[in-house]
C-alpha cells in the first residue's frame, strides 16, 4: 500500500524530480500541497510542515512530462 501523504522529501524520493523541483512545482500551483493545522504550543518547525497527499502527487506526474 503507498503512502497516504509525502513531505517534500519523501515526495522526491518516489519520483524521478528532486525536492527542488517537488518545491517548485508546490511553489507555482502546479502540485497542491496542503499545510495541516496545529497546535499554537507545537513546535516551530510543525508549522512549516507541508504535506503532499498521494492522489495530487500522482496527477501531477500524469501531467509533467518526464
Amino acid at each position: 500500500m503507498s503512502k497516504l501523504a509525502y513531505s517534500y522529501k519523501e515526495a522526491a524520493a518516489v519520483t524521478p524530480f528532486s525536492e527542488s523541483t517537488i518545491k517548485k512545482a508546490v511553489y507555482s500551483g502546479a502540485l497542491k500541497a496542503h499545510r495541516p493545522k496545529v497546535d499554537k504550543k507545537a513546535k516551530a518547525s510543525d508549522h512549516s510542515r507541508v504535506v503532499i497527499m498521494h492522489a495530487d502527487l500522482m496527477a501531477w506526474l500524469e501531467q509533467v512530462q518526464v
